[in-house]
């Protein structure tokens, strides 16, 4: 069985440092179901707000902690959402 470190994510998802981390998120799972990020909610039944503090997730990877030694992963919709650096989203399936 290979680690989390040896798969592979479903998407890399790069943003511009302008872009809330958290809109980023949905951005880049809705690019990876081809659905208007509007849709998200709707389709599965929950918002982000419901699994994590965005404006939180928003300042905690926005002040530049994100780093080597720390990353932020957490699931939504099914995929593993994981934050290495500031301006990259990773989405792993298999999340819930």
């Amino acid at each position: 069985m290979s680690s989390d470190s040896d798969r592979r994510p479903l998407l890399e998802y790069d943003y511009d440092a302008d872009t809330p981390p958290s809109v980023a998120v949905i951005r880049a799972i809705a690019t990876l179901e081809e659905v208007d990020p509007t849709a998200l909610s709707t389709k599965h039944g929950q918002t982000l707000f419901d699994r994590i503090d965005p404006s939180g997730f928003d300042t905690l990877v926005q002040k530049g902690t994100v780093s080597n030694d720390l990353v932020v992963e957490f699931t939504i919709y099914g995929y593993r959402i994981r934050i290495e650096e500031p301006t990259r989203v990773l989405v792993y399936g298999g999340g819930e």
